[in-house]
């Protein structure tokens, strides 16, 4: 037992200090202004230093990488946006889209871990109701959405949501692997370390 925490330590101590090194490298983007004069992200904090850091599985090369490409989406117009990817609100034709199908919403109950609970009727989707851009989008809101509930004063293993999947009565139709894809890739490079559980129910 006295092992493990000296090894515990050990490795809390390592984290640190990559976390410190990664810190420095990021210097021009987490100053509060650029040489451009343009305002720094506030995503861009210690806590999402740290996650892409742990995400990237303490390698600083990858995790600098991640974080730069995560930033150049952020503040992108991808998707057909006309705005920023960052400025995205709810407000927007593809998320009202969405939001009126009921295919995915994120309930006010949060789960017992107290993690806000994201939920997919698959059986609700319908992959040529929309175009893939369109979709992406509405994931976009629905992780954003997460976010901003999150508690990000408590210690990150808590910084985390819930994922339920309802499959009951999917058919063939309902299958989208294009989306599929996507999300999957969002929440790898863009949202490290947020996902803390994931459920099929059905």
């Amino acid at each position: 037992e006295q092992e493990e925490q000296i090894q515990a330590e050990e490795e809390s101590k390592q984290e640190e200090a990559a976390f410190q090194q990664l810190q420095s490298q990021l210097k021009d983007l987490t100053d509060r202004t650029h040489s451009t004069g343009s305002e720094a992200d506030e995503s861009l904090d210690s806590g999402a230093i740290r996650r892409f850091l742990r995400g990237s599985h303490g390698n600083l090369e990858s995790a600098e990488q991640r974080i730069r490409k995560w930033q150049q989406w952020r503040n992108s117009n991808s998707y057909g946006l006309t705005h920023p990817v960052k400025d995205l609100t709810r407000e927007h034709p593809a998320v009202q889209f969405q939001l009126k199908i009921g295919k995915c919403y994120i309930l006010a109950k949060r789960d017992k871990h107290n993690r806000p609970i994201i939920v997919v009727h698959v059986r609700r989707h319908d992959p040529s109701a929309q175009s893939a851009d369109d979709l992406t989008i509405f994931g976009v809101h629905i992780l954003e959405s997460g976010e901003n509930l999150l508690d990000k004063s408590a210690d990150l293993e808590k910084q985390k949501y819930c994922i339920i999947f309802d499959l009951e009565d999917i058919a063939i139709k309902n299958i989208d692997y294009q989306a599929a894809k996507r999300i999957i890739y969002m929440l790898t490079f863009f949202y490290p370390e947020r996902m803390g559980v994931c459920l099929l129910l059905g």
